[in-house]
């Protein structure tokens, strides 16, 4: 039977590791200690599940009536011993989901469409219902090694990393449009052993024949760093890292000049398996025998990230839960690892209530979101203005994912856009959609009206007030003109309009009968002097029966 190059290394490399832990004492050990005193951030969660871990990833709820309800905690394990675990709450709650397939290297899902994902030693597997039953799909006989979905699209590629004498067209990379059910060749005839998805959704590759990126149609190679290349990532600035036999090595993709080595393999006696990068930039490296290192400038510079971790930990595969924290396998302890803080901001916050383009509000406004994932905090922009340039409220301080924004915090007939981010120990989510609403009469705010309107201009008087079926209105205009009286309620909606009245220079009666029910009214007088000027006076009025 024919074994991939990679498996091969991997083979040779845990052999390697293994006498030399025998024969030497790591001093490096005792070093790191120190180093992680005061850098409590640094830790991992640990279960201990009797078995090599090989990969991990997220679930997703399937789409069918048999399909399981997955929390935001939930996680996939895949085992060397062809077993799928699950994890519903803590990070030692684990069980077999599933069991009988061939050694598991990959895991992946499609959330658009609730589909999971599953590479192993001997073909392509498939699921329906959040991973309750499988079936397999393609590439009988052949290592999956990696498996990618284009979140937006639910687009699969998979990388085949096996080996076999003569040309084989098998072996690199394939991708399906319609989940899985049909295949078609990338770049297929190399080793691959990774592809990353881009933002703009065209990928690169770690293959035999160099670190590839991937746009419609063009393949372009960027380099041939290390001597086999296991994992591929791009950072946001820019520059682009492959982990490789030799070492991370990195790529800076606006000004290319070649790819440096940045993390030695002679230097930290490992080679690099997998990388996973973080909104905030930090980069996370899992490797052969040294556990996972960090780095937060976008790869210059790196160091442990250990506490907690088994010495000599082979780490595979990175990945993170919808809550932002990041789950490593520990092949060589038998051990599932969580980083006890999140390393991902929150997700984007989803505003509840009022809904978009809100009109009439003429009371207290509760605004309402949804509680996004591991938040610490909220911040709430109000603003005249879609583009937030006159913000009347920025509270950063909110525990809760509501705010009561009071009437006397608005003005009446007014227009405003709300929107909210939430924030944690990783950094700030993104900022959510943005939300109008518009304002009507506001019940207990007094209009304000200046001593000029209200001596020289126009005045109204409302009586009786409460009202039972009859409102008296005196109506003084210093210089005559028209008006025209509304009654609003508390919605916001009008029940009473009258036509033009005429006012005269001095005072003018008008009176209502109604027969509203009992309840607060908002009675808006607009007057129109006979010399071009404009009024708005509101009074709120009172019904009883």
């Amino acid at each position: 039977m024919s074994t991939s190059i990679r498996h091969k290394k991997e083979l040779r490399g845990k052999e390697f590791f293994r006498k030399r832990n025998e024969n030497h004492i790591d001093n490096s050990f005792i070093v790191l200690g120190h180093l992680l005193d005061g850098y409590s951030q640094n830790s991992w969660h640990v279960a201990n599940l009797g078995v090599s871990i090989t990969t991990v990833g997220v679930p997703a709820s399937g789409k069918d009536s048999n399909s399981l309800v997955h929390s935001p905690s939930v996680m996939f394990a895949g085992t060397s011993d062809g077993k799928v675990r699950i994890r519903y709450s803590n990070i030692s709650a684990w069980s077999t989901l599933a069991s009988g397939f061939p050694k598991i290297l990959s895991i992946a899902s499609d959330t658009l469409h609730g589909v999971n994902y599953l590479g192993t030693e001997a073909g392509l597997y498939r699921s329906f219902d959040g991973g309750r039953t499988w079936i397999k799909i393609a590439f009988s006989n052949y290592r999956v090694q990696d498996i990618d979905v284009v979140p937006s699209t639910g687009v699969v590629y998979i990388v085949i990393d096996q080996y076999n004498p003569g040309m084989n067209l098998t072996m690199g990379i394939h991708k399906s449009f319609d989940q899985g059910s049909s295949w078609q060749g990338v770049h297929t005839g190399y080793l691959c052993g990774d592809v990353f998805i881009r933002d703009n959704n065209s990928i690169l590759a770690a293959c035999s024949d160099g670190i590839i990126n991937f746009s419609p149609g063009i393949g372009t190679v960027l380099g041939f760093p290390g001597g086999v290349r296991y994992c591929v990532v791009e950072h946001p600035d820019g520059h682009v890292l492959t982990g490789t036999d030799d070492g991370l090595f990195r790529m800076d993709n606006v000004s290319p000049q070649g790819f440096v080595n940045v993390l030695p393999a002679s230097t930290i006696n490992a080679w690099v398996y997998c990388l996973y990068v973080a909104k905030s930039g930090y980069i996370y490296a899992g490797t052969s025998g040294r556990g996972v290192y960090f780095s937060t400038d976008s790869g210059l510079t790196w160091q442990p990230f250990m506490n907690g971790m088994g010495a000599y930990e082979e780490v595979n595969d990175l990945k993170t839960s919808p809550t932002g924290h990041l789950f490593a396998n520990g092949a060589f302890h038998q051990r599932v690892y969580e980083t006890i803080y999140p390393v991902e901001p929150p997700q984007t916050v989803k505003l509840i209530s009022p809904n978009d383009d809100t009109t009439g509000l003429i009371s207290d406004i509760k605004l309402d979101w949804d509680t996004a994932f591991t938040t610490d905090r909220y911040t709430l922009q109000v603003s005249t203005d879609s583009l937030f340039s006159n913000i009347i409220i920025n509270d950063s301080t909110l525990v809760l994912s509501e705010y009561n924004l009071q009437s006397s915090q608005l003005q009446s007939n007014s227009e405003y856009f709300w929107r909210v981010l939430g924030k944690n120990f990783a950094g700030k989510g993104d900022w959510s959609q943005v939300r109008r609403f518009t304002t009507g009469i506001l019940v207990g705010v007094e209009e304000e009206v200046s001593e000029e309107t209200m001596v020289k201009k126009a005045s109204i008087s409302v009586y009786p007030n409460p009202s039972k079926n009859r409102l008296n209105l005196s109506i003084n205009s210093k210089s005559g003109g028209s008006t025209s009286v509304k009654l609003y309620n508390t919605l916001g909606e009008v029940v009473f309009i009258s036509g033009d009245i005429s006012l005269e220079n001095g005072t003018t009666d008008y009176s209502i009968n109604h027969d509203l029910p009992t309840g607060i009214y908002i009675l808006t007088a607009v007057i129109n002097s006979s010399s071009g000027e404009q009024s708005i006076i509101s009074q709120k009025v009172s019904v009883v029966r």
